[in-house]
């Protein structure tokens, strides 16, 4: 059962509506710290949903459930721009199931009510008010409330593809319900035991052993110059470009780079047989077949087993299915994560690059019997 929550919070008064979709019930709470404790002792065991509340709601609600002051909490993260965690250290003892419907933090709550044609009225009450709220304004800012949980729940009805795919993470391999919290990125460094370590070595290149480019060698001297080995450079003196090598490929013209190859034959028109050639999960292969793991993986079978899972379970049509697949395909953006365990710049390096010279050695053996339109 889920619980969809949002916190107003003023330096007298504090408010909250809570709405159970599953029962239809909403519970409105002014400045009633037992209530709301009440409330929460009954359903901490099921999953609480907010907008934005991994940053703000969250911690209103622990801090209420500690006697703490709101407000206090409030200018903490909204006034000093601080982190909520950093408040206090007592937050972590509150057990919490919560669930972000927030994926993209580049898009504020008001900003998506307004793409899906909804009211995006603002309230009018300011939150700065030195004094106790009256009646009116008590119920103009429970209206507001009242909408924005609404809007929360149609967000999450609208996107519960991305609710269900952290449910089956958690399902699929067992995890503690908590994790709800995590991102799927930090769920997947718990389930391939990745622990948290540093590098400087992000430009060490191994590449792979049975690579033979014979013919467009200037692209693999392009990865070896050391002088290459950086993702932007100086152009014109004052603006940063991408480091690229641009240079023609069977008499297509391709940008190489470290963040993956681009060729097309601009404004193609043509007639015959066109056959697309698609390399089957291709980061994931690569990481296995050359060991291109994050070095942060205690054991790195254990990402072979899940990919093998996935394989397997594609053939039976499992529905734990997408679990897998999500595991194998986001381990390779983790490693380019600053902020995951299974941060490893090199291998993620490794990893692009060596798929941009596999697929050119491939493009050398085969362009005399056939013409290229696309590499991508």
């Amino acid at each position: 059962m889920i619980h969809v929550i949002d916190f107003e919070v003023f330096k007298y008064d504090w408010l909250c509506v809570i709405v159970n979709p599953e029962t239809r019930e909403e519970n409105v709470i002014i400045n009633d710290v037992e209530k709301l404790k009440k409330y929460y002792e009954k359903h901490k065991n099921e999953i609480w949903v907010t907008y934005n509340g991994k940053n703000y709601d969250q911690y209103i609600l622990k801090g209420l459930l500690l006697n703490m002051n709101p407000k206090e909490i409030n200018d903490w993260i909204i006034v000093e721009n601080k982190a909520g965690w950093q408040y206090s250290s007592m937050f972590k003892d509150i057990q919490l199931f919560h669930y972000d419907v927030m994926v993209d933090r580049n898009y504020s709550l008001k900003q998506l009510e307004g793409f899906i044609g909804d009211n995006i009225k603002e309230t009018s009450v300011p939150f700065n008010l030195d004094r106790k709220l009256t009646q009116r304004e008590i119920d103009e800012t429970v209206k507001y409330c009242r909408h924005d949980v609404m809007e929360t729940l149609k967000i999450f009805m609208l996107k519960d593809e991305d609710f269900i795919s952290h449910m089956n993470l958690i399902k699929a391999f067992n995890l503690n319900i908590n994790c709800i919290n995590k991102t799927k990125a930090q769920m997947i460094s718990l389930i391939l035991g990745a622990n948290k370590k540093s590098y400087d070595d992000e430009f060490d290149i191994k590449f792979p052993h049975n690579l033979k480019i014979e013919k467009y060698i200037e692209v693999l001297d392009w990865y070896k110059n050391k002088d290459n080995r950086k993702y932007n450079v100086i152009a014109n003196d004052v603006k940063s470009a991408k480091n690229q090598l641009k240079i023609n490929i069977a008499g297509v013209p391709h940008v190489f780079g470290w963040g993956g190859v681009h060729g097309a034959i601009s404004k193609y028109k043509g007639e015959g047989l066109f056959v697309m050639i698609d390399v089957a999960s291709l980061y994931p292969s690569l990481m296995i077949n050359y060991n291109y793991h994050s070095r942060s993986i205690k054991d790195p079978n254990r990402f072979v087993d899940i990919y093998n899972t996935n394989l397997k379970m594609k053939k039976e049509k499992n529905p734990l299915r997408p679990a897998y697949k999500l595991t194998c395909n986001t381990t390779y953006g983790c490693m380019k994560d600053k902020n995951n365990a299974l941060y490893d710049p090199q291998m993620a390096n490794n990893v692009c690059v060596a798929g941009q010279l596999l697929l050119l050695d491939l493009i050398e053996k085969i362009e005399d019997v056939s013409e290229l339109i696309q590499l991508t």
